[in-house]
């Protein structure tokens, strides 16, 4: 048996997303229970004139918001033309991953600033302060949440442009996205512990 809901926008907004995602998790509870929490799903909403949805199924859920594979990260000389629109065209972010051979890429701008990555918001630490760019960028979901964590731990972070000159000078550089969480690229510093742990703690009491 599948479960299914249905929705519509209202004046170009989804205002009873909420709702409908609380009946859809009972509904799962009810019918499906033997497949809930032995796997995930990751949904892709595309569109352009027409709406297409696609799905893939995750592994399990660990349990915890960082991800569970330390990624390599290169640098790119690129730029969003529309940094607030995600964009479905991804050929030239995907073609500069692919060419560096790494997990993913830097975005530098031309003023040669760091962005934000292919697919993921960048965080650096320094001295215990949280640092992220804050313009020309697509300000992600998992950024928010990330800003919000920081905000309860007061934590200081400073939102700025970012320059690649500076790279090296960071005790510790993180990258997020709302498919994989906090992500690792190199050491995992304690700040990064202690991130995951108030988002944890924030999605549990939701």
């Amino acid at each position: 048996m599948s479960v299914y809901e249905t929705l519509r926008t209202w004046g170009g907004r989804f205002i009873f997303l909420d709702r409908h995602e609380a009946r859809l998790g009972r509904s799962l509870k009810e019918i499906v229970v033997p497949y809930v929490g032995r796997n995930d799903l990751r949904l892709k909403i595309v569109v352009n004139g027409e709406v297409k949805i696609t799905e893939e199924i995750l592994p399990p859920w660990n349990g915890s918001f960082i991800y569970d594979r330390v990624w390599s990260l290169g640098f790119a000389g690129l730029e969003r033309v529309q940094p607030e629109v995600k964009n479905a065209d991804t050929s030239a972010k995907d073609s500069a991953r692919e060419e560096s051979g790494c997990d993913e890429v830097l975005l530098v701008n031309r003023a040669g600033e760091i962005t934000e990555g292919s697919i993921t918001n960048v965080f650096f630490i320094k001295n215990g302060v949280l640092i992220t760019p804050a313009s020309g960028i697509l300000k992600g979901v998992m950024r928010s949440v990330i800003l919000e964590a920081a905000a309860q731990l007061g934590v200081l972070v400073v939102e700025r442009a970012v320059l690649r000159t500076e790279y090296a000078n960071f005790d510790c550089v993180f990258l997020c996205n709302s498919i994989r969480g906090i992500i690792q690229v190199g050491v995992l510093h304690p700040l990064m512990v202690k991130l995951e742990a108030q988002i944890n703690k924030n999605y549990r009491n939701s």
